[in-house]
């Protein structure tokens, strides 16, 4: 949860601190259910581990799920016993962190995205529910980033309440303020019930995943809580469309209800530093080839005047995705990709282009991807994207929460 490569989050939720008072309790709708499981996740895995090194356990458990996970900073020499079968990968990672007391982080990497454990943050509770993970980290310090002093990093003890997505999965949580608004619910060991909104402070940057923070306070401090409930809103594509186009400027595809067109590409030689913390060569800078190229998506229904319909193909949520970068809600999380003549695929990262996106004008993104290879060449780019959303909600329970108080 802490600042890394991945995009950064502006901490939106401004004011007073935050509040905890007795509420009436009211019957939430009941969720799909069967749809949120249904969800696209990392495959299952199984692992037999006695006293393994943390990086070996690592290693199998990513070939099996099909997504990296690696040790991250400070757990490197940390060992590992685990017994699971058919597993949810989200859920193995959670029970490795809790062991070695530990956190989990998805981290943007020169790689692409990987899934780091790590020393800070350390999960104490979880819950799975389709491809979401909830995890809570008790009393835990970080460091903000303060944008009227950029050179005074503030120190911020809180509680800490975290929710990581599966990263094979297409949906996408309500971050920001549409997330952090979501108040959660406390009953204490004493039956009183407690609404609690997060606490942040403005102008800051904390972590590039979405967060709840909870000031201590009497009415938590030393206290014990039956369980913590909260609803994550969510969006998920109603269908996936996917095409390809040969990388030349100009490419266009038609498919029943789109219009994808390459608008320009480019390569240049550029530098990119090596990420491996355990690597010999760590932070050396080596040459790679940078390929950019611009993407135009245009959902052919909604050419010229918006039609009545037209707010199917935008996510039901203020904060739309379109724009948010590699996990935007337009094109699916990780499924850009550049392929050469030998099928060799490369991951691309994207954001929003500049100028005007909207379903009628088209959405642009600016796309890029640094190959190592040198000799690799574009033949194709592959290209995913949603072809309309809908709106879930995933009710999510901790049981037994501890709130230490401070030291």
């Amino acid at each position: 949860m802490k600042t890394k490569l991945l995009p950064i989050l502006l901490l939106l939720c401004v004011g007073a601190a935050h509040t905890a008072h007795p509420q009436t309790a009211t019957t939430p709708p009941v969720p799909d259910e069967k749809m949120l499981k249904s969800l696209p996740q990392c495959a299952p895995v199984t692992i037999q581990a006695s006293d393994q090194p943390l990086e070996e356990v690592l290693k199998q458990l990513s070939q099996q799920a099909g997504f990296t996970a690696k040790c991250g900073m400070g757990v490197s020499d940390k060992r590992v016993t685990l017994s699971l079968q058919n597993t949810p990968f989200l859920a193995a990672l959670a029970e490795i962190c809790i062991q070695i007391q530990a956190g989990l982080e998805l981290l943007q990497t020169s790689d692409g995205y990987e899934m780091h454990i790590e020393a800070d943050m350390p999960i104490k509770k979880y819950q799975l529910f389709g491809p979401l993970l909830l995890t809570w980290h008790g009393l835990a310090t970080t460091k903000e980033y303060n944008f009227e002093d950029p050179q005074n990093m503030r120190a911020n003890t809180k509680y800490w309440l975290g929710v990581t997505k599966d990263p094979m999965s297409h949906a996408e949580t309500a971050i920001d303020k549409a997330l952090r608004d979501q108040p959660v619910t406390l009953i204490m060991a004493d039956g009183q019930r407690l609404i609690l909104q997060s606490d942040h402070k403005p102008g800051t940057f904390v972590s590039g995943q979405p967060d709840w923070q909870f000031a201590p306070r009497p009415e938590l401090s030393g206290k014990k809580a039956s369980s913590l409930e909260v609803d994550i809103p969510l969006v998920t594509p109603t269908r996936l469309d996917q095409t390809t186009l040969s990388y030349t400027a100009g490419q266009s595809a038609t498919l029943a209800e789109a219009v994808v067109t390459l608008e320009s590409v480019n390569v240049k030689k550029g530098k990119q530093w090596n990420s491996d913390i355990k690597s010999p060569e760590f932070m050396k800078e080596y040459e790679v080839n940078e390929f950019t190229f611009t993407i135009k998506l245009i959902h052919a229904k909604v050419k010229g005047a918006p039609p009545m319909g037209a707010e199917e193909l935008m996510p039901p949520m203020d904060n739309s995705p379109f724009t948010q970068g590699p996990e935007g809600g337009l094109l699916a999380a990780h499924e850009l990709y550049l392929v050469g003549k030998d099928q060799s695929r490369l991951k691309c990262s994207f954001r929003g282009a500049d100028g005007i996106s909207s379903p009628w004008h088209g959405f642009r993104f600016d796309a890029t991807c640094r190959s190592k290879d040198l000799k690799f060449t574009p033949h194709q780019v592959a290209i995913t994207w949603a072809a309309g959303f809908r709106s879930l909600r995933a009710p999510m329970k901790l049981q037994d929460i501890q709130f230490e108080a401070p030291h």
